[in-house]
């Protein structure tokens, strides 16, 4: 962040700093991308998407629902 805000004058610190995980994990999944190729980029990318989350979350309580013995 300290090297964002020193290239960048214009850039709210501090609203960065609220979005700090959320732009880990967009710079981490670039660099992914950059290394081994697109599918590592969208595999570390959805992992922060909230819907993807939430499908995963409603699957596994189905799978728990469905394996009711």
């Amino acid at each position: 962040m300290s090297y964002v805000q020193k290239e960048d004058k214009e850039i709210n610190i501090d609203k960065a700093l609220e979005d700090k995980g959320y732009l880990a994990v967009i710079l981490k999944s670039e660099v992914a991308g950059a290394k081994w190729g697109r599918n590592e980029l969208w595999g570390i990318r959805v992992l922060a998407d909230n819907q993807i989350i939430s499908a995963l979350e409603h699957l596994e309580k189905a799978q728990d629902f469905i394996n009711l013995d």
